[in-house]
């Protein structure tokens, strides 16, 4: 069909896409809060010094943060489609590697290997989602994105509760298993991968049948221009530089007390989550309020 002739997808249809991107960008999320809960687990069972269980986040930022550039021209050179379900390959394979066996190099390698994938999923996603949906609908598209994003956090971080028989298999009395609480985190994997092929067939469809988003041309390159950047975006950085630690520390603390084996540490989880429950939906409503400002900076729970 000629392009000029070709009517634009349906809401439903756009919103079927959202669905699919923001599930397979949760397994992501999912995956990587997975270990939060296990650190006493890790310790205490598989003889990870605290050094070692830190290294398994470490890994990862350091490989996210020296891939995220080579992953948005990934993006630009092979499209949105192709680059998204690689990044979800990536994060399967990091968690089954991580899933693998107990001991400290192979799961941090595996952590790295997510570090690979992850947050050029994410960048990827928001390529996509910039295809489909404009002005106040993108606005909201992406706070919903996130918002079930970060609703797979929530569950990985209060997983000692509803997968308890997975962390307890013996029960109360017996030894934690560190590894069944992994294997859902493929599970996830799993999950994002097959909704990831998912939007791939329905963009397919679309370009075919319908007149998408397209994206402008790409820049050049200039690492010179990061010192033009205007004023007020250094000290929002630096708000966000504050603002992302502050989750793991908090997990970490309550997640040491009690992996969710009594009813306090299950009450301290669930306190610490409920914030980001409720930042998530306000995140919609931000997203409606701000659609037409030029830019919307979440300060949420993390």
């Amino acid at each position: 069909m000629p392009e000029a002739t070709r009517r634009e997808p349906s809401r439903f249809y756009r919103w079927m896409v959202l669905i699919f991107v923001s599930v397979s960008m949760g397994g992501n999320y999912y995956i990587y809060d997975s270990i939060n809960p296990l650190e006493r687990i890790f310790i205490e069972g598989l003889g990870f010094s605290a050094t070692e269980f830190g290294w398994l986040n470490a890994s990862y930022s350091v490989a996210a943060v020296l891939t995220l550039l080579i992953g948005g021209i990934i993006i630009d050179r092979i499209g949105t489609k192709k680059a998204f379900t690689l990044f979800a390959v990536l994060c399967l394979l990091g968690a089954i590697l991580t899933a693998a066996e107990g001991r400290p190099g192979i799961m941090i390698a595996g952590r790295t290997v997510l570090g690979l994938g992850a947050e050029s999923m994410i960048v990827a996603a928001t390529t996509a989602l910039a295809k489909w949906f404009r002005g106040k609908e993108l606005s909201f598209a992406f706070g919903i994105n996130l918002t079930i994003a970060r609703l797979a956090s929530v569950a990985a971080d209060n997983s000692p509760t509803w997968a308890h028989a997975v962390f307890y298999p013996q029960g109360e009395g017996g030894p934690p298993s560190w590894r069944g609480p992994l294997l859902i985190a493929v599970g996830a994997g799993v999950l994002s991968l097959i909704t990831a092929l998912t939007y791939w067939v329905l963009e397919t469809r679309a370009e075919a049948n319908y007149q998408l988003g397209k994206r402008g041309e790409i820049d050049k390159l200039e690492f010179r221009e990061i010192f033009r950047f205007n004023r007020s975006y250094w000290p929002l950085l630096h708000l966000l530089l504050r603002h992302f630690p502050v989750p793991n520390v908090r997990d970490r603390l309550f997640h040491q007390q009690d992996p969710g084996r009594t009813g306090r540490g299950r009450c301290l989880r669930d306190a610490a989550s409920s914030g980001t429950r409720e930042g998530r939906f306000l995140q919609q409503l931000t997203s409606l309020l701000c659609h037409d400002r030029h830019a919307v900076v979440w300060v949420g729970s993390g």
